[in-house]
């Protein structure tokens, strides 16, 4: 639902590039995903459906972006969602460049390549899970809920 307040809230995280931990309404910290995604429709969509399991997403359009907010915000992030293919540096690249800092961190790669690809990336990140592209909403969200422990509600995989 673009022009919404949870769209708003989270373009407004971006644009302050800063995250504050934030309380679920169970008290439990809410988790922080960074998505590093080029296509604005795709990160709208990816956004919205993150919002779904109640976490903060703060979004990157390129590599400078993720690393402007990575910069302020490296131990409020949890998760990192990004394509292999980036313009100017490889997801792989970013990752590795994350976990320089924070060796715990959880990752998502995804790609439109071959599955052997995909296998020479989990040498290169290890622990990372692996995406082949297209994504379905549904595997994506799946995949995050599992790198996050997070259950969601069971009427919101419905959607």
């Amino acid at each position: 639902m673009p022009g919404g307040k949870l769209d708003a809230f989270f373009d407004l995280l971006v644009r302050t590039n800063r995250v504050e931990p934030a309380q679920s309404g169970n008290g439990r910290k809410r988790s922080t995903v960074l998505l590093i995604e080029e296509d604005q429709g795709r990160t709208d969509q990816l956004a919205t459906m993150l919002g779904w399991l109640g976490v903060i997403i703060l979004r990157a359009l390129n590599v400078d972006e993720a690393f402007e907010i990575w910069t302020l915000n490296p131990f409020s992030i949890d998760l990192l969602v990004t394509d292999i293919v980036l313009a100017g540096m490889t997801g792989c690249e970013v990752a590795v460049k994350f976990r320089k800092t924070r060796p715990d961190l959880k990752i998502i790669l995804t790609s439109r390549n071959h599955p052997e690809a995909l296998q020479e990336t989990s040498k290169i990140v290890k622990g990372a899970k692996l995406l082949k592209e297209p994504v379905t909403a549904l595997t994506l969200f799946n995949a995050i809920s599992s790198e996050l422990g997070l259950k969601p509600k069971a009427e919101l995989l419905a959607h």
